[in-house]
């Protein structure tokens, strides 16, 4: 990495490698502020006996930046001591001379770096309510030194609004979306079981509020109808394969790198969140103001996206112009929209391509960082002579 570069640290209590959403997108973000011209170093966690596994090819990322990562569990509050033993690593990056830029997701380590008088950018996902992070945000909110805080939706930045009030309203803030890259090809797919002429597939997590109970509903009134579920662990699909129709395939995990060979492969893609959407371990009820990766890597697929109806995703999404919305809680719409997406080829077509330009004209990771960092003098200036 060229010394020419500026210096950028990214503090994250993200398990990598790990099946959780929240390492895609840190791992593709770390690359986009690559090509945007920083030096970039992620501190983050991993399991124990994970630390040899390539996680470039993992995450099918570029090997662009450095990863600092200590062992850590998955356990609720493993997040917390992951960033209590980071505090040497971010007082000697407080303390440094070097002209560092500091974005992440890590609370507590932008609190320690802005009570040491580092400026700083934080992106949010979700509400902190309680705990020691709770009260870290707090008062690197009231704080002098968060140059900018970043929201994945419209709606999570008014939740702020009402949680801070005037606080808040005094900080730079932005609202950026998720994103993707843009597919390596459209031609290699993911072989799928079963023979279907027609196959809806799901990529993502089997936890609870994910929709896998209305996919297999759905799936038993669609017997000509393939489906297929990529993600989840054997304990998670075992006992849904016990008590799902024969037109339904579970693969388990598969690499984020790995990924767009199952979009391919899918004639529609579905994405059936459920009224209360939970992250991994229960952690937190996020469905008002999620943005989800998945979406965004749905969209760069080019293939039909038959979504749950929320009122966050139709910040991205309209309905009959770049998906199909259904209720959550309605199977019978849902069997129609996939129906129309077998039988109407032409809409079919129509709301892929809608959705694949709204993808390459906003959400792609460098889009979205250019968005973040636009009015950032010293990033612009980077970029401007790298251009």
């Amino acid at each position: 990495m060229s010394s020419m570069r500026r210096k950028l640290v990214y503090p994250s209590t993200a398990l990598i490698p790990s099946a959780q959403a929240n390492s895609v997108q840190i791992m593709k973000m770390c690359n986009a502020l690559c090509r945007f011209g920083f030096d970039v170093t992620l501190l983050a966690g991993t399991l124990p006996g994970y630390g040899s596994v390539n996680v470039y090819e993992y995450y099918g990322v570029e090997n662009t930046f450095s990863i600092v990562r200590k062992v850590s569990g998955c356990r609720r509050g493993s997040t917390f001591f992951l960033s209590l033993r980071n505090y040497p690593t971010l007082k000697n990056l407080a303390g440094s001379r070097q002209n560092i830029l500091f974005y992440g997701r890590d609370v507590l380590a932008l609190y320690v770096l802005a009570r040491a008088g580092r400026q700083v950018m934080y992106e949010t996902h979700d509400i902190v309510r309680k705990g020691p992070r709770s009260w870290a945000e707090r008062r690197l909110i009231e704080g002098q030194n968060l140059r900018k805080i970043v929201f994945i939706s419209s709606e999570l930045k008014r939740a702020y609004l009402e949680k801070y009030g005037t606080v808040l309203a005094d900080k730079k803030m932005i609202v950026a979306p998720d994103a993707a890259d843009e597919q390596p090809d459209f031609s290699e797919t993911f072989r799928l079981n079963g023979g279907a002429r027609f196959n809806a597939c799901y990529v993502g997590g089997l936890h609870r509020g994910r929709g896998v109970e209305l996919i297999l509903e759905v799936a038993g009134r669609m017997p000509e109808v393939g489906f297929h579920l990529f993600g989840g662990a054997v304990n998670q699909i075992r006992p849904l394969e016990q008590t799902s129709s024969p037109n339904v395939h579970f693969y388990g995990h598969i690499t984020p790198a790995q990924t767009y060979k199952v979009r391919n492969a899918a004639d529609v893609l579905l994405m059936p969140y459920q009224r209360e959407v939970v992250v991994a371990q229960n952690a937190s009820e996020t469905s008002r103001w999620m943005s989800p990766v998945k979406l965004f890597e749905y969209m760069s697929s080019r293939k039909p996206i038959v979504s749950s109806n929320h009122k966050v995703l139709q910040e991205v999404l309209e309905h009959n112009r770049n998906c199909l919305l259904c209720e959550p809680d309605d199977p019978t719409q849902w069997v129609r929209a996939i129906a129309s997406a077998k039988e109407d080829e032409q809409l079919s077509r129509r709301i892929s391509e809608t959705a694949y330009r709204d993808f390459v004209d906003h959400y792609t990771w460098d889009k979205r960082v250019r968005r973040i960092l636009a009015d950032d003098e010293i990033a612009v200036k980077e970029w401007s002579c790298r251009s």
